[in-house]
């Protein structure tokens, strides 16, 4: 199949699916070997595999729709890298497959939107685009496709500030529950029968 590279989200205009498509045919033609892309998630694909044949770039992508959690894992194991070019966080400030990705070690591509970069830091663990800008999208998804080492160093990064993330959460958590515990213990102490 070649490099695989996977869309993961809702079709709608804000995730600006039609700048991916649009970049697309400039990554095929630039590397020069074959490159997939995978696109998943709920919605109307019309317009989108009407845009990449438009472009005459339908050949290289596979819209998959809505899948279930093994597939979208599966897809994920596949690929090079996760990209997000959205253009808005409206409907959501941070993207839950962006910590999917890093679970399994793969770096992303995306649009500096919203809570992102607090996240994600450029070519520290993945790399942030301008919106709209189908050039700068082709320069983030051929350096990721021509430089494996690359994507082994990212994916690395992500997955131990993935993990990182996570140990902070479960002491902070802890560190709630024993307050409130102490809280508890207090109030039953100071307060008469």
């Amino acid at each position: 199949m070649g490099d695989a590279l996977l869309f993961v989200g809702r079709l709608h205009k804000l995730k600006s699916l039609d700048v991916l498509i649009k970049a697309s045919s400039i990554v095929v033609q630039r590397y020069g070997r074959d490159v997939r892309f995978l696109v998943i998630g709920p919605g109307d694909l019309v317009p989108y595999i009407v845009l990449a044949a438009r472009l005459q770039v339908e050949a290289g992508f596979l819209f998959l729709g809505f899948v279930d959690e093994d597939m979208k894992i599966g897809a994920l194991d596949a690929l090079v890298c996760l990209m997000l070019p959205n253009i808005s966080d409206y409907a959501e400030v941070y993207y839950m497959v962006i910590s999917e990705a890093w679970t399994r070690r793969k770096p992303v591509v995306i649009s500096s939107v919203g809570g992102i970069p607090y996240r994600v830091k450029y070519v520290e663990n993945q790399v942030l685009v301008s919106l709209r800008d189908p050039e700068r999208l082709v320069g983030a998804l051929l350096m990721l496709l021509e430089g494996k080492e690359l994507v082994k160093r990212l994916g690395g990064r992500a997955s131990t500030r993935w993990r990182l993330g996570v140990a902070l959460a479960e002491e902070f958590t802890k560190a709630l529950r024993g307050s409130a515990k102490a809280e508890a213990k207090r109030e039953c102490l100071s307060s008469p029968l």
